[in-house]
């Protein structure tokens, strides 16, 4: 399934979720070789070939959207927040943040506007995310955003996350 198009940027009290940009690669590639993000989201990717995918992202038809989490007040870059697509009417939602920017709710912000703008927006029933046991902030944050336990699932390596979701609002009378 191909992802609906949001309309972007997407704006919260501090932060702007927009498209990446190509210039932006080195504040990727730090973020994608951060320690917590390979434990969490990734593997250990080297220049080149995180290079060679980045700019297959950027020029491809994505399957998924990724986008770049910035300060409103500055356009600095912290992070990335991505919607993969899960089935026909569902998403999942990753995001990571540079290590200097967590503690400060970013990562909630982004993911709540995030998930007003899919329901907003989109026909997307339903926002999962994917979490392991040992990423407290991360489970913190789901519990925040009113996501519901629905089991684990199995994934590259054999972890086995919990999946969290949250359904489209019923309309209001």
């Amino acid at each position: 399934m191909q992802l609906p198009v949001l309309s972007l940027p997407i704006v919260s009290d501090r932060l702007l979720l927009r498209r990446t940009l190509c210039f932006e690669a080195d504040t990727y590639y730090e973020l994608h070789t951060d320690n917590d993000y390979i434990t969490y989201i990734g593997e250990p990717i080297s220049r080149e070939r995180f290079d060679a995918q980045f700019a297959k992202e950027l020029s491809d038809a994505p399957t998924g959207l990724s986008l770049a989490v910035t300060l409103r007040n500055s356009g600095a870059v912290i992070g990335e927040l991505m919607l993969l697509p899960s089935t026909d009417h569902e998403v999942e939602l990753i995001i990571a943040l540079l290590p200097r920017y967590r503690g400060e709710g970013y990562a909630f912000e982004a993911a709540k506007t995030a998930v007003t703008a899919i329901f907003a927006d989109t026909q997307i029933s339903a926002v999962i995310a994917c979490v392991e046991d040992a990423h407290v902030a991360s489970l913190h944050m789901v519990e925040a955003l009113g996501m519901t336990f629905m089991g684990r699932t199995e994934r590259l390596g054999g972890k086995k996350p919990k999946v969290f979701s949250i359904k489209r609002p019923a309309p209001s009378v």
